[in-house]
């Protein structure tokens, strides 16, 4: 084994520490030689020894005659006896019976699933058809408010007093559904347009009939000229007004889900007053809506044949 030795034999090497490195030199050297030594102790081997024999398994008697009976198979456990599924229990019907009274309320449950699914199917069919008038006064409000038209309609409200050369200004189209659900459905479209006289048109009323014809004039939704007094000028015993140059046409096409159907309701439509009719969603076509917007235009003077005519009040 190597051994430590100083860098230097300088005497200021502390005495103490080689001492100590002296005796760790000698204990290892002596350890490498009884090492040695041992190993020589150990006998070599001279050559490579056979494995040792196997210990022979023991062997099964055999009978007398040579056969060896096959081992008895092993008998399967016993099967566990089947567990037989308790009855359903059946459902309590809302009269407290079964038979009878569950097949009978089977088919009354039925019966309103149906009616049910009807319903919404109905419902829906007015809704497409609602849906189809809007979009129709869309796009042909966009094209009358441009081309602002003539209408060759004159609205009289007596033998004297008519509005004649009638202007087409500023038609619009609106819809309310009945509810703010994402899936409601339109309750209403209503549609107006306001026909413009060339100026004021002066009609004459007599005393007896004033207020018959002031409450027209609200039912109309007429109104006097701007700066004239609705009370008018008294001239022999009748009243002289100015009314404003423009009235409103207006249609309301509403669901009406009970029936089925839609009612729609006008003013002014055909001329002074008001009008109702019914039609069913199916009657909505592009074919009536074309006919209605003809119509509304002067270049025809027939309404839709689908639109039924209907009694109403007269309010709008």
């Amino acid at each position: 084994m190597r051994r430590f030795t100083p860098i230097d034999n300088t005497p200021s090497l502390d005495e103490d520490i080689r001492a100590l490195m002296e005796d760790i030199d000698a204990s290892m050297a002596d350890f490498e030689k009884r090492l040695d030594a041992e190993r020589m102790r150990q006998p070599r081997p001279t050559a490579t020894s056979a494995p040792a024999a196997a210990i022979p398994l023991p062997r099964v008697a055999q009978p007398p005659g040579g056969s060896v009976p096959p081992a008895p198979a092993e008998a399967p456990p016993p099967e566990a006896p089947p567990v037989a599924a308790p009855p359903a229990a059946q459902a309590p019907t809302q009269d407290g019976g079964g038979g009878l009274l569950a097949e009978l309320a089977a088919e009354a449950s039925a019966r309103t699933g149906d009616a049910v699914s009807r319903r919404a199917i109905q419902q829906r069919r007015i809704h497409d058809a609602l849906d189809r008038v809007y979009r129709f006064f869309e796009a042909f409000n966009r094209h009358a408010n441009a081309l602002a038209p003539t209408i060759g309609r004159s609205y009289r409200l007596d033998t004297q007093a008519a509005y004649t050369d009638l202007r087409w200004h500023e038609a619009m189209v609106k819809s309310r559904k009945d509810s703010l659900s994402e899936l409601a459905l339109l309750d209403f479209v209503a549609f107006r347009v306001r026909l413009v006289a060339p100026g004021p048109v002066t009609v004459a009323v007599g005393w007896s009939r004033l207020d018959a014809f002031k409450k027209d004039m609200h039912i109309l939704d007429l109104r006097s000229a701007e700066g004239m007094d609705l009370d008018g000028v008294v001239e022999g015993g009748e009243l002289v007004m100015h009314l404003a140059p423009d009235f409103p046409v207006q249609i309301t096409f509403g669901a009406n889900h009970e029936s089925g159907r839609i009612d729609v309701l006008s003013r002014n439509l055909e001329g002074f007053g008001i009008a109702a009719f019914t039609c069913m969603p199916d009657d909505v076509t592009q074919e009536f809506l074309d006919a209605l917007g003809r119509f509304l235009l002067a270049r025809s003077n027939n309404l839709p044949a689908a639109l039924r005519r209907a009694h109403c009040r007269a309010e709008l």
